[in-house]
């Protein structure tokens, strides 16, 4: 697999990241800055998380940005994004991201799933529907029920859950029902309408109904602000928005409704913070422009004194050349024989 490397502002910070082709030509300098907010104002300094659909690991590395103290398990599926998955992370200098080569769904077993060998971030389970067209790779991946393998990773407790899996969110919902009673986390997930409809042959209405049976509190995220997607009449505009401008991708469910407005009130000041820190951090340091300024001066300075001395050795050797023409006058014959006629012309001048 061909893949390239490039440095990207994921949060605030810097990281080289190893990227398919396609996927690494929309990154851009800066990982999705809204999606980076959102995730800050969902987790804690402490959080346990599970990143379902990693792909290759940004997401993971600013999950484990965030939460310095906590942990983060990035499960992905596909071979080839996982690889990616796994460099990235040991890349990243993080300690605290596990990583799992696995999928989540209702059952443990097999299924299939295919993408575009150079923009793996698509890649779907073909269970449903499947694309024949000689390019995009087919691949058997082993899946497991969330319920069946969270006792192996090692978690004590489990406070946010993020899905990015192209349609298959409720079937990772359902094999998670045991979990997501006990330990009641908050869960971010992605809305695709393209994706339910073409790979799970979804409705977004029917999405929307089936969160709701699963989740006392649902809300729909659109870049620092919010919509309560119980809300029948307020659904009807993230439904169309969603459909007609492809907004209201962010979905954000939990248990707790106070709890979780509460952090979602603080989406737009995050939002704002961070594009505030990043603007100072793109400025030139102060004392560093300073520097540059006075190097500047003394470049200029040094130019002018260059100039002078070159003007000045210029002179030197003109007077030198002066010099030696008077003394090879006054060393030759003509200067000798004439030295009466000056004589005699200088007595008369005297007159």
């Amino acid at each position: 697999m061909s893949y390239s490397q490039r440095k990207i502002t994921i949060g605030q910070r810097e990281y080289w990241i190893s990227t398919d082709p396609d996927y690494g030509k929309h990154l851009g300098e800066r990982f999705e800055p809204n999606t980076a907010a959102l995730l800050e104002c969902l987790s804690s300094p402490d959080s346990r998380v599970l990143d379902i659909g990693a792909n290759i690991g940004i997401t993971g590395v600013l999950l484990a940005q965030l939460s310095p103290d906590g942990s983060v398990t990035a499960i992905e599926p596909v071979p080839a994004a996982y690889t990616l998955l796994s460099k990235n992370v040991a890349n990243s200098g993080h300690k605290n991201i596990r990583t799992c080569n696995f999928a989540l769904g209702k059952t443990d077993g097999e299924v299939v799933m295919q993408g575009n060998p150079s923009n793996l971030s698509g890649s779907f389970v073909s269970d449903i529907h499947s694309i024949d067209d000689g390019h995009h790779f087919r691949e058997v991946v082993r899946q497991h029920a969330l319920d069946a393998v969270f006792g192996s990773l090692g978690l004590e407790r489990l406070d946010l859950i993020k899905i990015d899996v192209e349609g298959y969110e409720l079937d990772v919902l359902e094999g998670a029902k045991s979990v997501l009673a006990r330990y009641q986390p908050i869960v971010t997930l992605e809305m695709n309408y393209v994706a339910l409809n073409l790979w799970r042959n979804m409705s977004v209405p029917e999405f929307r109904a089936r969160l709701l049976d699963i989740f006392p509190c649902v809300y729909a995220v659109k870049e620092g602000g919010y919509i309560d997607f119980r809300d029948e009449k307020r659904s009807h505009e993230v439904l169309f928005n969603h459909l007609t401008k492809w907004e209201y991708m962010d979905i954000v469910a939990g248990f707790d409704v106070v709890a979780l407005t509460n952090r979602l009130e603080r989406l737009e000041y995050i939002r704002q913070k961070n594009e505030t820190e990043y603007a100072r951090s793109r400025e030139p340091d102060e004392a560093v422009s300073r520097v540059a300024e006075l190097q500047a001066i003394i470049d200029h300075l040094e130019e002018d004194l260059n100039c002078a001395r070159e003007g000045r050795a210029a002179r030197e050797r003109e007077s030198a050349l002066a010099k030696e023409r008077i003394h090879a006058i006054e060393g030759s014959h003509s200067w000798m024989v004439t030295a009466p006629l000056r004589g005699l012309m200088r007595s008369f001048r005297k007159r």
